[in-house]
Protein backbone atom coordinates (compact mmCIF):
# COMPACT_ATOMS: atom_id res chain seq x y z
CA UNK A 1 0.00 0.00 0.00
CA UNK A 2 1.59 3.08 -0.61
CA UNK A 3 2.12 6.17 1.71
CA UNK A 4 -0.16 9.16 0.92
CA UNK A 5 3.06 11.35 1.52
CA UNK A 6 5.19 12.55 -1.06
CA UNK A 7 8.33 14.74 -1.02
CA UNK A 8 8.12 17.98 -3.28
CA UNK A 9 10.82 17.38 -5.34
CA UNK A 10 8.95 14.02 -7.01
CA UNK A 11 6.22 16.74 -8.08
CA UNK A 12 8.12 19.76 -10.31
CA UNK A 13 5.47 21.98 -9.98
CA UNK A 14 5.78 21.86 -6.33
CA UNK A 15 9.24 21.63 -5.91
CA UNK A 16 10.16 25.25 -6.18
CA UNK A 17 6.91 26.75 -4.22
CA UNK A 18 7.85 24.60 -1.55
CA UNK A 19 11.48 25.27 -0.84
CA UNK A 20 10.59 27.91 1.13
CA UNK A 21 8.58 26.03 3.61
CA UNK A 22 11.60 23.51 3.98
CA UNK A 23 12.14 24.70 7.53
CA UNK A 24 10.08 24.31 10.56
CA UNK A 25 9.06 26.90 12.90
CA UNK A 26 12.84 26.71 14.66
CA UNK A 27 14.00 27.39 11.39
CA UNK A 28 15.78 23.49 11.76
CA UNK A 29 16.20 22.53 7.75
CA UNK A 30 13.66 19.30 7.32
CA UNK A 31 12.31 17.38 4.55
CA UNK A 32 9.13 19.20 2.96
CA UNK A 33 6.31 17.14 2.03
CA UNK A 34 3.30 17.38 0.37
CA UNK A 35 -0.71 15.62 1.83
CA UNK A 36 -2.38 14.15 -1.57
CA UNK A 37 -5.07 16.57 -1.99
CA UNK A 38 -4.02 19.37 -0.47
CA UNK A 39 -1.41 21.80 -2.84
CA UNK A 40 -1.11 25.56 -2.35
CA UNK A 41 -2.69 27.95 -4.78
CA UNK A 42 1.19 28.90 -5.88
CA UNK A 43 1.97 25.10 -6.86
CA UNK A 44 -1.52 24.89 -8.46
CA UNK A 45 -1.06 28.18 -10.19
CA UNK A 46 2.45 26.86 -11.55
CA UNK A 47 1.27 23.68 -12.24
CA UNK A 48 -1.85 25.14 -14.56
CA UNK A 49 0.39 27.67 -16.37
CA UNK A 50 2.57 24.94 -17.74
CA UNK A 51 -0.66 23.28 -18.37
CA UNK A 52 -2.49 25.70 -20.57
CA UNK A 53 -1.73 27.62 -23.46
CA UNK A 54 -0.29 30.95 -22.80
CA UNK A 55 -4.08 32.73 -24.13
CA UNK A 56 -6.45 30.64 -22.20
CA UNK A 57 -4.10 31.28 -18.98
CA UNK A 58 -4.35 35.27 -19.62
CA UNK A 59 -8.35 34.40 -19.99
CA UNK A 60 -9.03 31.76 -17.06
CA UNK A 61 -6.45 34.98 -14.67
CA UNK A 62 -8.62 37.97 -16.13
CA UNK A 63 -11.97 36.13 -15.74
CA UNK A 64 -11.38 35.00 -12.34
CA UNK A 65 -10.14 38.54 -11.89
CA UNK A 66 -13.21 39.99 -12.66
CA UNK A 67 -15.35 37.27 -11.32
CA UNK A 68 -13.50 38.39 -7.43
CA UNK A 69 -14.03 42.10 -8.31
CA UNK A 70 -17.31 41.09 -8.70
CA UNK A 71 -18.35 39.33 -5.64
CA UNK A 72 -16.28 42.60 -2.97
CA UNK A 73 -18.17 44.56 -5.31
CA UNK A 74 -21.76 43.58 -4.46
CA UNK A 75 -20.58 42.40 -1.24
CA UNK A 76 -19.53 46.28 -0.08
CA UNK A 77 -22.38 47.72 -2.12
CA UNK A 78 -25.11 45.25 -0.07
CA UNK A 79 -24.05 47.00 3.17
CA UNK A 80 -24.17 50.61 2.34
CA UNK A 81 -27.14 52.15 2.99
CA UNK A 82 -28.19 54.08 -0.03
CA UNK A 83 -25.92 52.44 -2.18
CA UNK A 84 -26.37 53.28 -6.01
CA UNK A 85 -27.37 50.20 -7.49
CA UNK A 86 -30.29 49.96 -4.47
CA UNK A 87 -32.56 52.05 -7.41
CA UNK A 88 -32.82 48.37 -9.10
CA UNK A 89 -35.39 46.33 -7.99
CA UNK A 90 -32.88 42.91 -9.16
CA UNK A 91 -29.97 44.59 -6.59
CA UNK A 92 -32.39 44.91 -3.60
CA UNK A 93 -33.78 41.37 -4.03
CA UNK A 94 -30.72 40.20 -4.22
CA UNK A 95 -29.25 42.40 -1.14
CA UNK A 96 -32.41 40.60 0.49
CA UNK A 97 -31.39 37.04 -0.35
CA UNK A 98 -27.70 38.44 1.03
CA UNK A 99 -29.01 39.23 4.68
CA UNK A 100 -30.37 35.87 4.79
CA UNK A 101 -27.14 34.75 5.01
CA UNK A 102 -26.65 36.90 8.33
CA UNK A 103 -29.35 35.95 9.85
CA UNK A 104 -29.11 32.00 9.11
CA UNK A 105 -24.94 31.62 8.70
CA UNK A 106 -26.03 27.89 7.27
CA UNK A 107 -27.82 29.36 3.90
CA UNK A 108 -27.65 31.49 1.09
CA UNK A 109 -23.95 31.92 0.73
CA UNK A 110 -24.09 33.03 -2.88
CA UNK A 111 -23.11 37.11 -3.42
CA UNK A 112 -24.06 37.50 -6.97
CA UNK A 113 -26.17 34.54 -7.51
CA UNK A 114 -27.82 31.79 -5.69
CA UNK A 115 -27.78 28.76 -8.38
CA UNK A 116 -25.39 26.80 -6.34
CA UNK A 117 -27.06 27.54 -3.14
CA UNK A 118 -30.28 26.43 -4.93
CA UNK A 119 -28.59 22.75 -6.20
CA UNK A 120 -26.61 22.34 -3.32
CA UNK A 121 -30.13 22.74 -1.17
CA UNK A 122 -28.81 25.74 1.19
CA UNK A 123 -31.14 27.86 -0.18
CA UNK A 124 -33.44 29.93 2.06
CA UNK A 125 -36.19 32.08 0.98
CA UNK A 126 -36.17 35.50 2.92
CA UNK A 127 -39.44 35.14 4.72
CA UNK A 128 -38.62 31.01 5.07
CA UNK A 129 -39.08 29.93 9.32
CA UNK A 130 -37.45 33.61 10.34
Amino acid sequence: MRDFRTTADEIPALSSSVATFRRDLNGVPRKASVVHGFISPAALSAWVMTALPLNLFVVTVVTSAASFYAHVFFDKEYHVEGSQPQRFAWFRRQQELHFVHHRHANSNFGIIHFFWDKILGTYRMPNAGA
